[in-house]
C-alpha cells in the first residue's frame, strides 16, 4: 500500500476510533464535558457501562493516551527530521526513503494500536452495547457518506450494498492505479 493511501487510512481510521467518544461528548447536557474524565464518563453513561466496564473503559483509555503521546512524539521527531533531510540540497535519497518509510511504520502500528484497543473495548460491552456503539458508527454523516455511494457504484459488482473481499481487493488495486498514473512522468525536483 502506499505511503499516501496509509496516511490516510490512518486518519479516517483515528477519526472512526475517536468518533465514539466525540460522539457521546456532544450528546450529553447539550454541551462537551469539560475535562476527559467528564468524556469518559459521558461514553460510560451513554453505553449504560457497569463499574467493571467502566474501569475496564478508563484503563483502555489511559493507556491509549500513553500510548497515542509516546508515538507522536516519535512521529514528531521522524517528521522534523524527513523535513530537514528534504530541504537540504545535499539530501541523500536513500535515507529520505528510509525516515518515510519509519514514518508510515510508525503510522502503521499506531493503527494497529488503536485496531486493538476498539476490539478491546467491545469485548467487555454487552451485545446490546455493542449494537449501540455500531449504530452510533454508522449514523455518522458528512464526507463519508457522500463518497461511499460512488465507490459502491463503481466496485460492488453483486450489487449487496457492502464490498466483499475480492471487491475490495479490486478498489485498491485501481485507486493504486490511478494514484501511480497521475504521478508518472512528472519531474522530480533537485
Amino acid at each position: 500500500m502506499s505511503r499516501a493511501w496509509r496516511i490516510l487510512l490512518l486518519v479516517s481510521l483515528s477519526f472512526n476510533g475517536m468518533f465514539v467518544v466525540g460522539y457521546f461528548c456532544t450528546q450529553t447536557a447539550g454541551q462537551a464535558p469539560e475535562s476527559p474524565d467528564q468524556a469518559a464518563n459521558a461514553v460510560a453513561q451513554k453505553l449504560g457501562l457497569d463499574s467493571q466496564q467502566r474501569e475496564a473503559f478508563l484503563a483502555l483509555r489511559q493507556e491509549a493516551h500513553q500510548q497515542a503521546d509516546a508515538l507522536a512524539q516519535t512521529a514528531s521527531l521522524l517528521q522534523d527530521e524527513l523535513c530537514s533531510q528534504t530541504a537540504s540540497l545535499t539530501a541523500d535519497p536513500e535515507a529520505v526513503a528510509e525516515l518515510e518509510k519509519d514514518l508510515a511504520d510508525v503510522r502503521e502500528v499506531n493503527q494497529q494500536i488503536q485496531f486493538d484497543q476498539f476490539r478491546r473495548f467491545m469485548d467487555v460491552l454487552t451485545p446490546g452495547q455493542r449494537e449501540t456503539t455500531a449504530k452510533m458508527l454508522h449514523s455518522r454523516s458528512g464526507d463519508r457518506k457522500l463518497r461511499r455511494p460512488r465507490v459502491l457504484q463503481e466496485f460492488d459488482t453483486d450489487g449487496d450494498g457492502k464490498l466483499s473481499p475480492a471487491e475490495r481487493a479490486k478498489s485498491i488495486q485501481t485507486l493504486r492505479e490511478r494514484h501511480t498514473g497521475r504521478h508518472e512522468g512528472r519531474p522530480k525536483h533537485r
